[in-house]
Formats: C-alpha cells, sequence, structure tokens
C-alpha cells in the first residue's frame, strides 16, 4: 500500500470517529426530552383516577377540573407520543410501555367521561319522556315510540358501562343511570307489548285474516297477567315506583273491545270449543253470542255413546256475555257424565243473538273422574258458614253432615232457633250452614260429613270428614234501613245499612190497618244490602205505609221493625222503543220485528202505514190494522215485544215486497205500561226478506265419484242441499283419503252436488272406498240428513310422480330420466326441458322432449341432446318448461323442484 492511500485512510477514520463523538450529545438530549414528557404524561393520567373511580351516586359526574385535568392528559400523551419518533434502541422501548400505561389509564377516564355523557345527554332525555306517558297514564303511539327510544338507548349505556373501570364505578354508574330507566321501561313493558299486539291484530282483522287474529288474541290475557305480576314483585323491591296504570288499562280494554267486535263481525259464528268442566257440566265456548231463548239453548245436543252413563235431563245456563254455554245434568236426580259423548252443535239452527246460523260442529268429548273430591271452610259472618267441595257433590249432600255441641250432645238440622239451618246451592258445590239464635256463642261446634259422594261416586276425602267452629257474638249494632226508592210503576227498593241473613218481611198499604205483603223481595246480585221489590199493584200518586221487618244482619243482631210514610209518584210517562231488530224465527222461519221498549209492557195490537222503495219506485202501502203484539218472553223480559212482518204488509198483496226498504209508522194499541199508559208510536225502517217456508226433509247421498281431476270428487244428493253444512270439509270422511275443502256451485244443474277437494299427495291407491256423510240439510230444511256410509266408485291415487334422477352421457349425448313409479306422455312433440350449463341458459335456448312414450314406464331416454363440444362442463341443470305433459299412468301430472342437478 502506497503512503498516499494510507495518509487518506486515517483521514476519513478520524472524520468517522469525530462524527460519532458529536452525535452523542444530541441523542442524549432526545432521550432526555422524551423521559421529561413520559414523566408528565404519567404524572397526569395517575392524577385522573379518583375523578372515575366512582363509589357512589353522588361520584357519578364529570367535572369542569375532571374535563380541564383529562385534556391536559391527553396532551400530555401525544406530546409525548411525538417525542418517542426521535428516541430509538432499549429506550425506546421502555418509554414506549410507560406511555402506552399511561394511555390505558386516559382510555378508563375517557369511558366513564362517555357513561356520563350517554347518561345525561341520551338516556335521562328518553326516561323523562317516556315518564311523561307514565306519569299521565297514556297509552299511544308516541307512548310506543318513547318505549322504544328508552330501550334502545338502555341498551347502549349498558354496553358503555360495560367498559367502564372498575366494578364500583359501573356498579354507581348503574344506579345513577339505569335502575330508574329499568324501573319506568318495566312499568308498561306488557302494556306497550298489548298495545302493539292489538294493533297486529287489527291489521288482520282489516286484512280478513281472521284465524290468525283469533290465535294472536290468545296472548292478550297472558300479557295481562305478566303486567300485573312485574308490578308485584317490583314493587317489592322498589316500593311504590311501579304505579298500577289504570287509565292505560282502561284504554287498552277499549281497544280490545273494538278489536274484538271487529273481529266478531266479520266472523261466520262458530263453536271455539267444547270441554268437560267436572261430572256435571260440560262448557260450550262461542266466538259470537248466542240466542239466549231456552229453545235455541236446547238446540246443543248432548248425547250418550255406547258405554257412557246416561246424562238424564239437561239444564243450559249461558253466561252474561252470552258466548259460554253450561250443560248441566239434572243434580237433583243425581245424574252425571261419565264416559264419551257426543256434543252435536249447529245442526239444528243454532242462532246467535243477531240471527246468524252458527256453523256445525261436532266433538266426543270424555269425561272421566277418578278423583276425590275435598272441602275447604269458610267464616261467613258470626252465624254463617260454608262448606266449599272441589267439584259438585250428589244432591243429597245436605243429609251427610250432622252436628254436635261442645258436650257431645247432637245438634238438629232445622230452621228452629236452637238448630242448624243447611242449604245446599242449585250446583251442589257448597252447603250454607246457619246456626240457630238461641245457640251459645263462642263455643265449639263439631260438624262431621259422613259417606258423601261426588257427582261420579267417588267418596270425599277424608271420609269421614270432621272440622270444628264456633258461632260469634252478635256484633251489638243492629241493622236499620237507610233508604226506600221508587225504580218503577210496581217497584221499589229497600236500602238497609248492612247484608242480612236473610230476606226481610216488606208489606205496604195506605192505611196502617191495610198493610199487606207484597209480591216479592229479592236481593240484589252485586250490592247485597239492597233488595228489590214487587209492590204487586201499580203505586199511585200518594202516600203509603211501608213496613219492613224480621231482618238480621250476618252477625245475628236483630234489627227493629222499621215504618215509614213514602210518597209514590204513578208512572204516567208512556213506553218508548228504545231499539229494534229485524229476525227470522227459527220456528216457522217468518220475520218479526223484535221491539226493546224501555220499560214493561203488555201485549197488544198494532197499525202500520208508511212506504216501501225498490229500483227507485216507491209504493204506498195500503196499511194494515190489528196486528198481534206479542211479548217474545214473558217469563225472561217484559220489555221484549215481537210483530210478524208479513202481517204489517197484509193490507194488500202489492205491499209485501221482498228487497224493499221499508219506512213505517207503527201506532199501539194495548201495549201499556204497568200504570196501563199506551206506549208511543214509533218509526221503523228495515229491508224485507222473505218467509219461505222450512221442512223436515233429510237429504240422501246417491253416488260418491271421481271428479273432473284426481284431486276432485263429486258427492250428488237427492235434493238441493243446503250450502252453509254442505261446504263443511269435516261432513265428508273417505277412508284412504283426506278432503281439504268443499264447494257448492252456483245454477240449477249444480245444486245437488258437492265437489270435494282432495289434501294433494294423500290418496295413495286407485279403487273404491268406503265414504262417510254426515251433517248435511236439504235446502231450507230444519232436518239433518242420516249419517250414511256408501261404496264410492273407483277413484283414482292422486299421489304426483317425481324424477328421481337424471344422468347425461357426453358420449352418446342423451339425458336418462328415472321416475318415482312409471310415466307417460301423450306425444314427444312438446318441449319438456330447458337445459342450463353452469348456471346459464344455452345460446340458442336448448329445449327438448324427455322421451317418455304412451307407454308407461319408469326410465326415459332424450333423443341426443347438443350442450357445448370442446367446452369444459362443470354443472348440467334442467328446468321444466310449461309445455311438460308427463304423468302418471292415471293422469297425475308430474311434480319438479325449482331446477334439476344431472350428473355426468
Amino acid at each position: 500500500m502506497s503512503k498516499k492511500k494510507v495518509a487518506k485512510l486515517g483521514i476519513s477514520t478520524a472524520i468517522a470517529a469525530s462524527a460519532l463523538i458529536a452525535a452523542n450529545p444530541a441523542d442524549a438530549a432526545s432521550v432526555s426530552q422524551a423521559e421529561t414528557l413520559v414523566k408528565q404524561a404519567e404524572s397526569l393520567a395517575k392524577q385522573l383516577r379518583p375523578y372515575y373511580s366512582a363509589k357512589t351516586v353522588s361520584d357519578v359526574k364529570v367535572s369542569a377540573d375532571f374535563s380541564s385535568k383529562y385534556d391536559e392528559t391527553r396532551k400530555a400523551i401525544t406530546r409525548a407520543q411525538n417525542a418517542l419518533s426521535t428516541v430509538s434502541g432499549k429506550e425506546k422501548a421502555n418509554l414506549t410501555n410507560r406511555i402506552a400505561n399511561a394511555e390505558a389509564l386516559r382510555l378508563q377516564a375517557a369511558f366513564f367521561i362517555d357513561a356520563v355523557k350517554v347518561g345525561d345527554n341520551e338516556l335521562k332525555p328518553a326516561l323523562a319522556n317516556l315518564k311523561k306517558y307514565i306519569t299521565t297514564d297514556v297509552i299511544n303511539a308516541d307512548a310506543d315510540k318513547a318505549y322504544s327510544k328508552l330501550t334502545d338507548t338502555l341498551l347502549k349505556m349498558e354496553r358503555v358501562i360495560g367498559k367502564a373501570y372498575g366494578p364500583d364505578a359501573r356498579q354507581a354508574l348503574l344506579k345513577a343511570y339505569v335502575t330508574d330507566a329499568k324501573i319506568a321501561r318495566e312499568t308498561v313493558i306488557y302494556e306497550v307489548s298489548q298495545y302493539r299486539l292489538l294493533n297486529d291484530i287489527s291489521k288482520l282483522v282489516a286484512s280478513d285474516k281472521l284465524e290468525e287474529a283469533d290465535a294472536e288474541l290468545a296472548k292478550l290475557d297472558r300479557l295481562k297477567v305478566r303486567a300485573v305480576a312485574i308490578k308485584e314483585a317490583g314493587n317489592k323491591l322498589y316500593p311504590g315506583s311501579y304505579p298500577a296504570l289504570p287509565g292505560i288499562s282502561s284504554s287498552l280494554a277499549k281497544t280490545e273491545g273494538e278489536v274484538r267486535a271487529d273481529l266478531e263481525a266479520k266472523s261466520t259464528p262458530k263453536v271455539v270449543s267444547v270441554s268437560a268442566i267436572n261430572a256435571r257440566n260440560l262448557e260450550v265456548k262461542f266466538n259470537k253470542a248466542i240466542d239466549s231463548t231456552p229453545a235455541n239453548l236446547a238446540k246443543v245436543a248432548v248425547s250418550a255413546r255406547t258405554g257412557a252413563v246416561a246424562p238424564g235431563s239437561l239444564a243450559y245456563t249461558l253466561s252474561n256475555d252470552g258466548k259460554t254455554l253450561t250443560i248441566s245434568t239434572d243434580g237433583s236426580s243425581n245424574m252425571y257424565f261419565k264416559g264419551d259423548y257426543n256434543v252435536v252443535v249447529g245442526y239444528e239452527d243454532l242462532k246467535t243473538a243477531d240471527g246468524e246460523f252458527v256453523a256445525p260442529f261436532s266433538k266426543v268429548v270424555n269425561v272421566t273422574d277418578n278423583v276425590a273430591p275435598t272441602f275447604t271452610t269458610q267464616k261467613v259472618s258470626a252465624s254463617v258458614y260454608k262448606v266449599k267441595f272441589s267439584e259438585p257433590m250428589y244432591a243429597d249432600i245436605a243429609s251427610k253432615i250432622s252436628f254436635k255441641d261442645k258436650n257431645g250432645a247432637a245438634i238438629a238440622v232445622g230452621t228452629a232457633t236452637n238448630e242448624i239451618k243447611v242449604a245446599a246451592n242449585a250446583a251442589f258445590t257448597e252447603l250454607t250452614l246457619t246456626v240457630g239464635s238461641a245457640i251459645a256463642a263462642n263455643e265449639n261446634i263439631t260438624a262431621t260429613i259422613i259417606g258423601a259422594l261426588d257427582a261420579s261416586g267417588n267418596l270425599l276425602s277424608p271420609n269421614p270428614a270432621t272440622f270444628t267452629f264456633q258461632k260469634g257474638a252478635a256484633d251489638g249494632v243492629k241493622p236499620v234501613v237507610q233508604t226506600i226508592t221508587q225504580t218503577g210503576a210496581e217497584n221499589f227498593t229497600v236500602k238497609f245499612s248492612e247484608e242480612l241473613l236473610a230476606d226481610p218481611t216488606v208489606r205496604i198499604g195506605k192505611t196502617v190497618g191495610g198493610l199487606a205483603a207484597v209480591s216479592s223481595v229479592t236481593q240484589d246480585e252485586k250490592d247485597k244490602t239492597l233488595y228489590h221489590v214487587e209492590a204487586g199493584s201499580v203505586l199511585d200518586t200518594d202516600n203509603y205505609y211501608v213496613e219492613v221487618s224480621s231482618f238480621t244482619d250476618l252477625s245475628g243482631e236483630a234489627g227493629d221493625t222499621y215504618t215509614t210514610i213514602k210518597s209514590f209518584v204513578k208512572d204516567t210517562a208512556a213506553p218508548t222503543v228504545a231499539s229494534y231488530q229485524l229476525v227470522k224465527d227459527a220456528t216457522d222461519n217468518a220475520e218479526y220485528l223484535e221491539l226493546t221498549f224501555n220499560k214493561d209492557v203488555t201485549a197488544g195490537t198494532v197499525d202500520a202505514t208508511g212506504t216501501a222503495v225498490k229500483d227507485h219506485v216507491t209504493t204506498t202501502l195500503t196499511g194494515s190494522t190489528g196486528t198481534t203484539v206479542a211479548l217474545k218472553n214473558a217469563s225472561v223480559n217484559k220489555k221484549v215485544v215481537k210483530i210478524k212482518v208479513a202481517d204489517i204488509l197484509s193490507g194488500a198483496p202489492a205491499d209485501d215486497i221482498q228487497g224493499a226498504t221499508y219506512n213505517v209508522k207503527l201506532a199501539f194499541t194495548g201495549v201499556d205500561s204497568a200504570s196501563g199508559v199506551t206506549a208511543a208510536d214509533k218509526n221503523v225502517t228495515f229491508v224485507r226478506g222473505n218467509d219461505s217456508a222450512v221442512t223436515a226433509v233429510k237429504a240422501k247421498v246417491q253416488s260418491v265419484a271421481q271428479g273432473a281431476d284426481n284431486d276432485t270428487v263429486v258427492v250428488t244428493f237427492d235434493q238441493d242441499v243446503d250450502p252453509a253444512t254442505a261446504t263443511v270439509a269435516s261432513n265428508y270422511h273417505i277412508s284412504g283419503a283426506v278432503v281439504k275443502s268443499a264447494t257448492v256451485k252456483a245454477g240449477a244443474a249444480e245444486s245437488k252436488k258437492v265437489y270435494l277437494t282432495l289434501e294433494k299427495d294423500s290418496n295413495t291407491f286407485t279403487g273404491v272406498r268406503n265414504a262417510t256423510i254426515s251433517g248435511v240439510k236439504a235446502k231450507n230444511s230444519t232436518a239433518v240428513m242420516d249419517t250414511q256410509t256408501i261404496v264410492t266408485g273407483s277413484l283414482n291415487e292422486n299421489v304426483a310422480p317425481t324424477i328421481t334422477s337424471v344422468k347425461y352421457d357426453v358420449a352418446t349425448e342423451l339425458f336418462t330420466f328415472t321416475f318415482s313409479e312409471a310415466v307417460k306422455q301423450a306425444a314427444t312433440t312438446n318441449a319438456d326441458f330447458e337445459v342450463y350449463v353452469d348456471g346459464a341458459a344455452l345460446d340458442p335456448a336448448v329445449k327438448f322432449d324427455a322421451g317418455a312414450t304412451t307407454t308407461a314406464a319408469t326410465t326415459a331416454t332424450s333423443t341426443a341432446v347438443s350442450l357445448t363440444p370442446g367446452q369444459k362442463v362443470k354443472s348440467i341443470t334442467l328446468v321444466g318448461l310449461s309445455t311438460i305433459d308427463l304423468t302418471d299412468s292415471v293422469g297425475n301430472a308430474i311434480k319438479l323442484p325449482a331446477s334439476i342437478v344431472v350428473t355426468k
């Protein structure tokens, strides 16, 4: 190496060394500066912890100091992070970890701040909005939106709180924001659910989806129960925080009533359910109120099947809403239900309260009772006890109980003052024990029940059964008469200061010497301190002496005889028609006007005048006189009368016009109030129908044969059929097939035929079979056909053939089809399928016939079908065409999927 080169090397090395020495002080300064900034960020981040480490609700806040320190910390961390960009090596890694820890502390503060912001700015306003509707007790669309907003914000709040640092802070945030919001939400959760459900049901009714609407209504009762339960449970944890919301409940009930009314108006009257309540009672529920007349109720027939106990005579009781009918055995004769019973509804023209016919229905109800009855006791008053049984007992239950005093001496059963009166209720489900006034108070009485049986013959458990009770002492406060109020021409009420043991004795007269017993005294069903008195004659405008005696309160304290002078006023106001309707009588099928007056009236006559309008032509009626006005059911209600429409249109043959709208003035004679005042005239409007004659002809089946296709069966009767009963699918049973629906077509030529549609693929064999038909009436007949079982003509099976596989041979360019059964086609001129290669239709389209012939076979091979020569095909699918004509041997068209995957 030359000296020159050596010299150069030495200079370079020196320069490099001097450069390194010069750089070290600068690097040291960068590290030192970064270290300072990191320490500053760490210190500030640690100072945030007390602000977000909340322990109580009062700690949940973001103060100005907190916000200032948080912003300062965030900026300090940013400065430190920027300073690290000039540092390298081990120092940078250490400082990076430290600043990350400071950032973690800042994030803990940030999450707390976020929670407070969401709580203050979003959740609290949403809560205040919903509480507005809770406080005012209102449910509407805005309340629904407020509920949804609170629900969504609650979810957001809980997610944000979940990120907050430390269990104490999270618990404080929950108490500060979430607890009250959840209480408000839970307060109305089931009311909002009811509101939404009712809206949905209303839409279903409007769209005539009545069965769906009916099914949805069943959910309402569950929501009502939950609405009460959640408030009860909530108030145990947070007393007084869950209000009852009677206004919302009332609003929802009103909406429910309207929805049910709309559904009922659109629904065909039908039976909802039939069930056994116990061995004495069957219950039939309807979707509409039914006519309460005894003759109508008795059209619900109950008959014992083979081996069942004959129930004897039956009693029918209709609920107040007219939709639940209880059918009871004759308990006084110890009859009961046991075994299987046919309950048949509607075949004898059962009518609704509006005169519609109830759809035919039948069900076999099983009544099996092997459970021993039990009992409980209840103190009603000082002198009255009740024994309540878990189910109806034999009618002799009152004779199965005996009593002994504290010394073991027998106490007789009877009505004397030293005896105990025993009375069973009509259903034989309870005994009322009334202790005589001469029996000592506060001393034990032992009752023993031996050999008591329920309606099915099961012994009471335990047997014998004993219990002890005491007669209470009189309470020292005598019952008194408070008011006497006139309520009608012959009626008044007597109001007492408290409930009585038994009905009082009431006498009335215009002089003290002329006091006479009234016709009847009846306790009010709801107000047990109120008694309704029928005087027995019209009360004139005069002063009457009224005497009330022989009354004792429930503690056994007897009241003093009460006598007063009462001014009564004779009822001189004319009865007026409160409402009316046109109905068709089930007995003679004639149309009647039913008028409901505002008070009781007597039967009489009516004169009718007016006009009829049809096709824009007005006819003045000749008029009629002396038409009979009869009480519809005098033993039940003397306010309702009936007038035969044909009679008030009998002035001339031309007066009775079917389909005409009538405006008629009715002038009454002898239709009087109890005071003898004749009813006021009434103008009525109605559309005339007809008085078609009724018959008792029974329809008979002549034939059951194959219809136009394999899904149709035609039933031919010997009479024109009643469409209401002939179109009930459950009236037809064909062995080996399922009847989907029944149809009667319009036209005279079709009036004796019923077209049955079978469920697809339900008829699995071809040939004759038994068909059983019942429940169908002849047109205009009240009689139901006798059940018939008839051998059908040969019916074709209706199971559609399917393709089980398709293969394509690339070499021969043939498709080979395999079918689930032998198939055929009339000709090979119609294309059956189109080819898709790799998911796309070929261009130009390739359509071909499957190759099946008129000879049925389970396989078929197509003619050559060229796809795309030279192209590598990944998949081949076939799609059926509208011109496909493959059928099985009896004509069932082939059933295809959307596309068929071909194997190669």
